[in-house]
């Protein structure tokens, strides 16, 4: 009956070491969910396309959308020599495909990176065989390009845009401006308010109605107090936006020499023209323009209608062209050799099937178990961690561990559980469960955990065990 009891004592002590590693944790409220809102062809969305900043989801570094860059449906049109210079123009590794500026000889999980169609370290998108694949399906294709919207025929569409200075305390920054009068408020872009170094008067949180009826969850904008004017300094005027991290994606320039003709003639001079910035970094909305309209309107022969403010002119509508080498931003696929089955294809339809996602993530994490698991002479598996790929180093937790054991001891001395909490990490040390730091290693980086006794006075064997804090951080990562 001892050796019976020693034996059930040590089983238990085994087990008390595993799940003592894991305190139990209240449930926090997760972070604000990321929305998605629609994809809109029209100015109303422009401010109101970025996800939620909560949890930081990378961009793909392809389209820029939020998804993971290796499942990009875009980038499986794409030939390889043109997504490798895309990734040399973002600075991103070929291999993990983030932006982190390192070497593909140099990444840290190549080795922990398998593409399933030809075994080497690269994501299957940027597999030489997965393009061969590409083109063989999709023949004849031809790509049509158009301004800023899908259309019928060669036909452009303009937006009012125009260029100003805009003001922030002491700092000045030449910008390009959208207007858009179904937009309710006002944005100014976040890069340009980094470079102004300005800051912010108050926070306020919108929730972003879009076309459709589809609204946003809530999401929280600083304002900012700036003042505009036009190029020529005659006209200035102060009021209130929301930051964005980007308003808008890119919006060209007139370029047609028959429309610049029609503005010479008319003696309309675009200040955007001659705007070296292309990215929209302020959009005035319907809660300011209306002061700076001057109600006078030209109609060209061509279909766009000249709107004067007072901070210059700007142009708007549609153009119809017959040059057919005119530059556009929209592409529209048309394909005349594929299979009807493949229409309705969750790939082919731009959906990533989750099923298979979920298969191929359980295939990579059985085949990584097997390739890390050791069977020792003695007849044990030996496993190491399930180390995250690709993160942070841990903070050490020395101090605050050292500051939680000190209020620790003190509380046990005062009661009577003192001795019975250490013969535990004795008993623990001789079973080799744990063991002591060499003094020489005392010094080197380590990840410490604190631990605090957990006390069941109705347990027939055990009343006193150690539970470790494993979620315990000081200004950093934690496990």
């Amino acid at each position: 009956m001892t050796f019976l009891r020693l034996e059930v004592q040590g089983e238990e002590l085994v087990q008390l070491a595993k799940s003592g590693f894991g305190t139990p944790i209240r449930k926090r409220d997760s972070p604000t969910e990321r929305v998605k809102p629609t994809e809109l062809m029209t100015a109303s969305a422009l401010a109101s396309s970025e996800k939620f900043s909560g949890k930081k989801i990378n961009n793909c570094v392809f389209c820029e959308k939020y998804h993971p860059s290796e499942n990009c449906f875009n980038a499986r049109k794409m030939s390889l020599n043109t997504k490798r210079q895309l990734l040399l123009r973002k600075s991103a590794c070929f291999i993990c495909l983030n932006r982190s500026g390192h070497l593909s000889k140099n990444c840290d999980i190549k080795n922990d990176i398998n593409c399933s169609k030809c075994n080497y370290s690269h994501f299957e998108i940027m597999c030489p065989k997965l393009n061969k694949k590409y083109e063989q399906k999709l023949c004849s294709i031809k790509t049509e390009n158009s301004l800023s919207s899908n259309c019928n025929g060669n036909q452009s569409i303009y937006f009012q845009t125009l260029c100003v200075f805009i003001r922030i305390k002491d700092q000045e920054r030449k910008v390009r401006v959208l207007i858009d009068t179904a937009c309710e408020n006002s944005y100014i872009s976040e890069s340009v308010t980094s470079i102004l170094k300005a800051t912010p008067l108050r926070e306020e949180t919108i929730i972003h109605s879009l076309f459709g009826g589809n609204e946003t969850k809530p999401k929280h904008h600083s304002v900012y107090s700036i003042e505009v004017s036009d190029l020529k300094r005659s006209y200035a005027c102060c009021f209130e936006v929301l930051s964005e991290k980007k308003i808008c994606g890119f919006i060209s320039k007139i370029e047609d020499k028959r429309i610049l003709n029609e503005l010479k003639n008319k003696e309309i001079i675009l200040s955007d023209l001659n705007c070296k910035e292309t990215e929209i970094g302020l959009l005035i909305g319907a809660d300011n323009i209306g002061k700076l309209l001057t109600g006078n309107l030209i109609e060209f022969d061509s279909g766009l209608t000249a709107i004067e403010t007072k901070l210059g002119w700007t142009v708007i509508g549609k153009v119809c062209s017959n040059d057919k080498n005119v530059m556009l931003t929209t592409s529209s696929l048309h394909v005349r050799n594929v299979s009807i089955k493949e229409l309705w294809e969750l790939d082919v339809l731009g959906i990533p099937d989750p099923l298979l996602n979920e298969n191929t993530k359980e295939n990579f994490e059985l085949t990584d178990f097997k390739n890390k698991m050791k069977i020792l002479p003695n007849g044990r598996y030996e496993v190491k961690l399930p180390w995250k790929c690709n993160s942070e180093n841990l903070p050490s937790n020395k101090e605050l561990t050292w500051k939680r054991h000190l209020r620790m001891m003190n509380k046990l001395r005062n009661g009577k559980f003192f001795e019975d909490y250490k013969s535990v990490f004795r008993q623990w040390e001789n079973l080799n469960i744990i063991e002591r730091v060499p003094e020489v290693e005392l010094n080197n980086e380590c990840h410490y955990l604190p631990h605090r006794p957990v006390i069941k006075l109705d347990s027939a064997t055990t009343k006193i065990r150690p539970v470790f804090d494993a979620s315990v951080r000081e200004k950093g990562n934690h496990l």
